[in-house]
């Protein structure tokens, strides 16, 4: 199998074969594409611009997003024209490259007060770009990340476990090194 049309008749296939002929093409009817951003492997292509974090890919002029002049992170980038053959008539007309930020939850809490980063529709944005235009645009300065790193996990405290005096830990690394899995460049911060 390799291209959509293959997969789907696979899934056609093997639904019939277990549920009957309404039943699998009932149920084969439900499946819905969706698309694993994974770092390639050494020496593999990876799908045309995809990425996680780093820098982000706008066309010129574009203001990177922000609310209440928070800046928005870059959590990634999917390249829709390298996955057009797995779009089928789902997407009639390729955006090119969507852009996926959203609000960083793990800065201090007065920089954000009354901003929910899961229901404020503020907290979050995503930005086409043509590819023959794009740039790449790193973030402003002022982010916890740095330009071109990612936020591996967050730590809280709560009842049992305390960071320094009820903070937050924050493990961020560089896209270049968590695409080699060079985990001895994780960096820690501490945050209220």
């Amino acid at each position: 199998m390799n291209d959509a049309t293959d997969l789907v008749a696979e899934i056609e296939r093997h639904c019939a074969e277990v549920l009957g002929q309404h039943g699998g093409r009932n149920m084969a009817a439900l499946a819905r594409r969706g698309h694993l951003i994974v770092p390639a492997d050494a020496g593999e292509q990876g799908t045309g611009r995809c990425r996680l974090g780093g820098a982000a890919l706008l066309e010129p002029g574009t203001r990177w997003p922000e609310v209440d002049g928070i800046p928005l992170s870059l959590l990634a980038v999917l390249d829709v024209d390298a996955l057009a053959c797995w779009l089928g008539a789902e997407l009639p007309a390729s955006p090119g490259l969507l852009n996926f930020f959203h609000i960083q939850p793990y800065l201090d809490h007065e920089q954000y007060d009354g901003v929910n980063p899961f229901t404020d529709p503020r907290s979050w944005r995503v930005i086409a770009a043509r590819p023959e235009h794009a740039v790449e645009t790193p973030a402003p300065a002022g982010h916890l990340t740095r330009a071109g790193e990612v936020l591996l996990r967050q730590l809280t405290s709560d009842d049992e476990f305390e960071w320094g005096d009820g903070g937050q830990l924050y493990y961020l690394i560089s896209a270049e090194a968590l695409r080699a899995g060079d985990f001895s460049r994780v960096r820690v911060h501490r945050g209220e």
